[in-house]
């Protein structure tokens, strides 16, 4: 038996597919020149939900306890997503936890592939039976990337019974050219270089792999096709270009315990925050970006790690996991993931862990067990630990991991608690910490403060 609120979502649905469509048409041309270009992806993102999409989000959300309704007016707006994250926050559920934004990812896939057309040989195109609407307008094809604007994406709004009239331009990618020599001078064969944007993930710089190919046997290589930008382009030995362009742990080759192969930066150094980034301005191709590769000496890490979660098991799995302590130096994905059993020690859980090929410099260590919190929240405890490694081995370390806490608190506003006005509590953990991903996700957990007694617990 269908509820009342659940009658009404499908009504909205229905209304929203019965009424009248609009069309887009446009021609995808070459900035600067003209030229049509052809074989152009043009897509759509936005406009009003897709149903069975948003049905299968509302499932995901109700299956952590939090229930999300129907937008009111069937638009994904600024005010829809505050609702939803208040909606989590109450129930420990944050936007940042990764399983929430793969399920938000998909919902978005889904959503904004309905409506697309690919150009012909004169760069025109046409998508039909486009529901009313506003809609961010994209077009994609290897080695062209559309114009940047200060106005963010094209904008194109449909009305039913109306053609909307657009504009493509797309700017051909650059290359970036040059030769990859060992430490003696002689060339790298069938060695993988690769280039790497950096992006901004909650305020921390993030390496970003934009394009990765083989040397031939002179040790050449060529990556084509980057839009303007910054680039930091790196030898990778020990990879291949497919492994070297994921941007998950899990793509990655298994590192034996360990750090994967040390990368050099151009123009010759093993240290990101050293790199010299190459800039791309048009289309204009950059040769001699030659790098010297560099072989670097490593170290082990190794200690205890002691977890006082609760548990009822004879054994728990941790995992540990080490980065750079420089908050200005780019982070890495290429950075593993290990895991640690840990055996049960009297209402402890305690267990060993090594860190292979650890270039000397300054790290923070990780290390964390899931918990059983009735709360919500991460599911996850966590102990961090500064780690320097100055040409030697560093042994004996304990690592000591204690149950997560409430934090309970009260707002006033003016003197008094804050009534009608909604006033939302979040913590923000200081220093580099911040840049990993359960604390990124903390902070966007803002819960609501009771309105008449200004009570809230995070």
């Amino acid at each position: 038996v269908r509820s009342y609120a659940d009658q009404k979502d499908q009504a909205a649905l229905a209304k929203q597919f019965l009424s009248e469509t609009g069309i887009i048409q446009g021609t995808v041309l070459r900035s600067g020149t003209g030229e049509p270009v052809a074989g152009a992806k043009v897509s759509l993102a936005g406009g009003p939900v897709d149903p069975m999409a948003f049905a299968e989000l509302q499932a995901f959300f109700k299956g952590r306890r939090v229930e999300i309704g129907f937008p009111p007016n069937g638009i994904i707006d600024d005010k829809f997503i505050q609702s939803v994250a208040d909606a989590g926050a109450a129930q420990g559920v944050s936007l940042n936890n990764p399983g929430v934004q793969v399920a938000i990812a998909k919902f978005q896939e889904v959503n904004d592939s309905r409506f697309h057309a690919v150009s012909d040989s004169q760069g025109h195109f046409t998508i039909r039976n486009v529901l009313p609407g506003s809609y961010s307008i994209g077009s994609e094809r290897e080695g062209y990337f559309p114009v940047p604007t200060d106005d963010g994406p094209s904008v194109a709004n449909v009305a039913a019974g109306r053609t909307a009239v657009v504009e493509m331009p797309m700017v051909r990618g650059a290359t970036i050219s040059g030769r990859a020599t060992d430490g003696s001078g002689q060339p790298l064969a069938n060695t993988t270089v690769q280039a790497y944007s950096i992006v901004y993930r909650a305020g921390a710089p993030v390496l970003q792999p934009a394009v990765a190919k083989v040397t031939n046997e002179k040790g050449e290589y060529s990556l084509a096709w980057l839009s303007a930008g910054e680039y930091l382009v790196a030898v990778t030995p020990g990879v291949t270009p497919e492994v070297g362009m994921s941007t998950s742990p899990q793509g990655l080759p298994p590192t034996d315990g360990g750090f994967p192969p040390t990368r050099t930066y151009y123009p010759g150094t093993a240290d990101v925050a050293n790199a010299i980034p190459v800039i791309v301005r048009g289309e204009s191709p950059i040769s001699g970006i030659d790098i010297q590769s560099r072989k670097v000496e490593t170290f082990r890490i190794t200690g205890t790690i002691r977890s006082h979660v609760p548990r009822n098991t004879t054994y728990i799995t941790g995992n540990f996991s080490i980065r750079p302590r420089n908050s200005n130096a780019p982070d890495d994905v290429a950075i593993p993931v290990m895991d640690a059993r840990l055996d049960r020690a009297g209402n402890d859980y305690v267990g060993i862990f090594e860190i292979k090929g650890v270039p000397a410099g300054s790290y923070t260590l990780a290390a964390w067990v899931r918990e059983q919190n009735p709360d919500g929240g991460s599911q996850f405890s966590f102990k961090l630990a500064d780690v320097d490694v100055n040409n030697r081995d560093v042994t004996g370390l304990t690592l000591d991991i204690y149950p997560t806490v409430r934090v309970n608190g009260t707002v006033v506003v003016n003197g008094t608690a804050p009534g009608q006005i909604p006033v939302r509590v979040s913590l923000l953990v200081d220093g580099p910490l911040a840049r990993g991903g359960v604390y990124q996700g903390l902070s966007v957990r803002a819960v609501v403060a009771n309105g008449q007694t200004g009570a809230f617990m995070i």
